[in-house]
């Protein structure tokens, strides 16, 4: 790229450089394996407060993706069974109702009283029904955006689903047209012979046959939708744009059919917690 590295070697850095050479490199596979390796530099450089709430909201998000089958069955049990709750709850106020306190009883400060209690019968189970829907919501979207934090262009209309960083490099670049040869010796420089540089080949020979990055939307689009083709057509463009201008090589699910894309994000209990959009429909995109 004729472009000398500038010491110390930052995130922020090499997007200074491909926002730079975006115009006169015409390899553009060239250019997102340079964002990539900024996009994973840019995590090594959060602050470790940041970095151990990425790794818990990793963890977390995945087991909840993992009990979502277990969510739905006690949702729908949960609101079966609430009459019949409800229904016991009437029984126990009427008990309660019944029982009469002797004046040496009251004296004393008892009371009647039983558990489960009406009210918790009534309450818990409706307060599970609400919770689990509003949880899964906002901690999916905490995740988005600490995920979104460290890449150069996001959208809060698209989930990247991004590859390892040296399979992303490795594809960018092949991409670009170099060949495996080259790309070992990018991605692997200190592996130059022998066994090192045999295993470092056939480590980027699987990272070309791997899986590139994936786009999603964030709330899914009913085929059915009046502007159903308006708001395809802009999370078309949203995907482009977080994807550095868009390359042949990515998989963007938001060209697919309909059944072809799953929503990752749940919607919202609320919609005050929908992301807000600045005035006029836009929202304002920057460069990090």
């Amino acid at each position: 790229m004729g472009v000398k590295p500038r010491e110390p070697i930052t995130a922020v850095g090499l997007r200074q450089i491909v926002d730079e050479r975006r115009r006169t490199v015409r390899k553009v596979g060239l250019l997102l394996a340079l964002r990539a390796c900024a996009d994973a530099l840019a995590v090594h450089e959060l602050p470790p407060e940041l970095r151990a709430l990425r790794d818990a909201l990793d963890e977390y998000v995945d087991w909840l993706r993992r009990s979502e089958g277990a969510a739905r069955r006690l949702t729908a049990a949960a609101e079966a069974a609430t009459p019949l709750l409800d229904s016991e709850a009437e029984t126990r106020t009427a008990a309660l109702q019944a029982v009469v306190l002797t004046e040496e009883q009251r004296a004393k400060g008892l009371e009647a009283r039983v558990w489960p209690s009406p009210e918790s019968l009534r309450a818990f189970p409706r307060a599970v029904v609400n919770a689990l829907p509003h949880a899964h919501y906002v901690v999916s979207w905490l995740h988005k955006m600490l995920q979104d934090l460290t890449l150069i262009d996001a959208d809060p209309e698209i989930i990247l689903m991004l590859a390892p960083p040296r399979t992303r490099m490795a594809q960018a670049l092949a991409h670009a047209g170099y060949r495996v040869s080259e790309i070992t010796t990018i991605i692997h420089p200190f592996a130059k012979t022998g066994a090192a540089r045999s295993r470092a080949r056939n480590a980027v020979t699987r990272r070309l046959a791997l899986r590139d990055d994936q786009f999603r939307p964030t709330i899914p689009i009913p085929s059915d939708a009046p502007d159903a083709v308006a708001r395809w057509a802009a999370l078309d463009d949203a995907a482009r744009f977080v994807a550095g201008g868009g390359h042949e090589g990515l998989v963007i699910a938001t060209s697919a059919t309909e059944s072809a894309v799953e929503a990752e994000i749940p919607a919202p209990p609320d919609k005050s917690l929908r992301p807000q959009k600045e005035e006029g429909g836009r929202r304002r995109r920057s460069k990090r």
